[in-house]
């Protein structure tokens, strides 16, 4: 499921939970998805990617907006590259 506001939901938790009593900063090391039948698809396929597009516009809008409204201090993202799960 892609659900950009549960994104924000963890962030919020996790804050409220570890970051801000002790002091830290969140660092999110991992956040992306597969698209099921990427590897039969063709290379301008690949290339013109909008559901992922799609998706980290809908999850870094999120990490964007708890930081600036909430306040959540991020030391780092690190989404999947395309050749994490690339398969030829």
């Amino acid at each position: 499921m892609v659900l950009p506001w549960g994104f924000r939901k963890v962030l919020q938790h996790v804050y409220k939970e570890y970051a801000k009593p002790c002091g830290i900063k969140i660092y999110v090391t991992e956040n992306g998805f597969t698209i099921a039948g990427e590897t039969s698809m063709t290379v301008a396929d690949r290339v013109n990617d909008v559901q992922r597009q799609a998706y980290f516009n809908g999850y870094i809008k999120q990490l964007i907006d708890a930081v600036r409204e909430e306040g959540i201090p991020m030391a780092g993202y690190m989404g999947w590259s395309l050749l994490d799960k690339l398969e030829w």
